[in-house]
C-alpha cells in the first residue's frame, strides 16, 4: 500500500483545521468572539499546534484586543510553545514597560532549550531601553540582576554572531557601569575600537564618559569628555564621578562651568550634595534652581521637590539649624507635590521655633500651602494675617479656582488694590484650567486695554 495515499488526505485534513481556525480568528470583531472562538479550538483540540496557539496570544498582544493576562494564561497553560510565541510575549512585556518580565521570559526560554532567533534580540534590546527610562523606586538587588541579564546577552549575542549596533553598545556600557564591573566595560571599549564604532555617535562618547567616570577611572573620564560633544550627559557623568570619587567641590566647579545646564544638570548636583550629605549646600542649589529661568519638565520638578523635602526631614533628623529660606522651599515643594500633612508638620515647627509671623515670605508660603492644598478656610485665616501682598492674593485665587469657585476667585481679582501682570496672568490661567474661555478672553482684552490706557496717561 502507498504510504502516500493514506498521508495526503490527513494532510490536507490538516491543512483544512489550521486554514479553518485561521479565519476565524482573522475575522473577530470581539471580544467575545475571539473568546469564543478560542472555545471552539480547545473543544475540537486544535490549540495543540502551536501555530493556532501562536496566532491567538499574537491577538491579545498586538490587537485593539489587548489583554496581557489573557495571553499569559494562554502560554503558561501550554506545553506546545514554539520561538514565536516567547517572541510575542516577550514582546507583551516590553510593550507594557514590563522589562523585568522580559529579561525573566528570556531566562525561561533558554531553560527550556529554546533557541532565541532574530526577532528576540531587537525586543530584548528595547527591553533594556525602557529599563532605563523605569524608574519606580526598585531595589537595588533587582535592578543588579536586570543589568546582569543585560549584560549576559550581549554575550550571548556575541557568541552566535548577532551583529550588535551602537544602542545595543549604549545599554552594555550602561549595566557595565551600574555592576561596577569595569573589566567587561573594558572590552566593549574594545570591541568599539576594533569595529570603527568608536566616535561615530555622540551616545556612545558619552556612553564611555559615564562607564569611566562611574567607575571611578577619573583621568581617562576627562580625556574621553574632552573627545566627546560635551552635552549635558557627558558633563553630568563627570559631575557624579568626581563627587562619588570624594571632590564634590570640584564637581561643583564643573557645575558652574556648563554653558547650558537643563533640569537634569541642576538634579545631578543637588544629588551630588546630597548623597555627600552636604544638605545645606544642596537646599542652597535647590533655591537657585527655584530663581533661575530655567522651565524644567513637571516630572523633573517633582523628583526635585520630594529631594527638597526629603532633605529638610534629613536635617531636622540630624539636627542642621533650619532658616527661613529652607521654610520657604519646603513649603513650596509640600505644596508642589500636595504633601499636606507634612506641610502642617512644618508649620507646627515654625510656631514652635518662633518663626511664624517674622516673614512676608513666610506668611506667603504658608497662604500658598493651604490655599495650594485646598483647605481654603485657613488660607483665608492666613490670608488675614499675612501683608496680604500680590504673591499672598494670586495663591487664593488660584486655590478658590482649583476647588471650583472660580466666581469667587474673580471676586478677589477685582478687589485687589494693585494688580500687576502676574496677577492677570493667575487670573485668566484659572479661567482657562476651568474651561472657562470667553471669560479669559474677555479678560485679556481687558488687560490688553488698561495697558493702552496706561501708555496714554504715560506716553513715556
Amino acid at each position: 500500500m502507498n504510504m502516500n495515499t493514506i498521508r495526503k488526505p490527513y494532510y490536507q485534513f490538516s491543512r483544512l483545521i489550521d486554514f479553518t481556525a485561521t479565519t476565524l480568528i482573522n475575522s473577530c470583531n470581539t471580544m467575545r468572539e475571539i473568546l469564543q472562538v478560542h472555545g471552539q479550538m480547545v473543544t475540537r483540540g486544535e490549540t495543540g499546534d502551536p501555530n493556532n496557539l501562536g496566532r491567538i496570544v499574537y491577538l491579545f498582544i498586538e490587537s485593539k484586543f489587548r489583554n496581557l493576562g489573557y495571553a499569559e494564561l494562554l502560554f503558561y497553560h501550554s506545553d506546545n510553545l514554539n520561538t514565536f510565541i516567547w517572541n510575542t510575549m516577550i514582546k507583551g512585556y516590553t510593550a507594557e514597560h514590563l522589562p523585568e518580565r522580559a529579561f525573566s521570559l528570556y531566562s525561561l526560554m533558554l531553560q527550556k532549550s529554546f533557541k532565541p532567533d532574530n526577532y528576540t534580540y531587537p525586543f530584548l534590546l528595547k527591553a533594556c531601553m525602557g529599563f532605563s527610562q523605569f524608574r519606580t523606586g526598585k531595589q537595588v538587588h533587582g535592578q543588579s540582576g536586570f543589568h546582569t541579564d543585560a549584560l549576559k546577552l550581549y554575550l550571548d549575542m556575541r557568541i552566535v554572531g548577532f551583529e550588535v549596533n551602537e544602542i545595543t553598545i549604549v545599554s552594555v556600557l550602561s549595566s557595565c557601569t551600574k555592576l561596577q564591573e569595569f573589566k567587561e566595560g573594558e572590552k566593549v571599549h574594545a570591541h568599539m575600537i576594533k569595529s570603527g564604532l568608536k566616535g561615530l555617535d555622540t551616545k556612545l562618547k558619552n556612553g564611555l564618559v559615564y562607564l569611566y567616570a562611574g567607575c571611578r577611572r577619573m583621568d581617562s573620564a576627562l580625556e574621553l569628555f574632552r573627545e566627546s560633544d560635551q552635552d549635558v550627559v557627558a558633563w553630568c557623568a563627570l559631575i557624579v564621578g568626581f563627587a562619588r570619587s570624594g571632590f564634590v567641590d570640584f564637581s561643583r566647579r564643573l557645575f558652574d562651568k556648563m554653558p547650558h545646564r537643563d533640569a537634569i544638570a541642576w538634579g545631578t548636583m543637588i544629588s551630588s550634595y546630597t548623597n555627600c550629605e552636604r544638605l545645606n549646600e544642596a537646599l542652597n542649589l535647590f533655591k537657585e534652581l527655584e530663581c533661575s529661568q530655567i522651565e524644567p519638565e513637571e516630572a523633573s520638578m517633582s523628583g526635585f521637590h520630594t529631594d527638597a523635602l526629603k532633605l529638610y526631614l534629613d536635617m531636622r533628623i540630624v539636627g542642621v539649624e533650619v532658616n527661613e529660606i529652607t521654610i520657604v522651599s519646603v513649603l513650596s515643594s509640600c505644596t508642589k507635590l500636595q504633601e499636606f500633612n507634612e506641610g502642617e508638620k512644618v508649620h507646627a515647627h515654625m510656631i514652635k521655633s518662633g518663626l511664624k509671623g517674622l516673614n512676608a515670605k513666610l506668611k506667603n508660603g504658608l497662604v500658598y500651602l493651604y490655599a495650594g492644598c485646598r483647605r481654603m478656610d485657613s488660607a483665608l485665616q492666613l490670608f488675614r494675617e499675612s501683608d496680604q501682598d500680590v504673591v499672598a492674593w494670586c495663591a487664593l485665587i488660584v486655590g478658590f479656582a482649583r476647588s471650583g469657585f472660580v466666581d469667587f476667585s474673580r471676586r478677589l481679582f477685582d478687589k485687589m488694590p494693585h494688580r500687576d501682570a502676574i496677577a492677570w496672568g493667575t487670573m485668566i490661567s484659572s479661567y482657562t484650567n476651568c474651561e472657562r474661555l470667553n471669560e479669559a478672553l474677555n479678560l485679556f482684552k481687558e488687560l490688553e486695554c488698561s495697558q493702552k490706557s496706561s501708555l496714554r496717561r504715560h506716553p513715556w
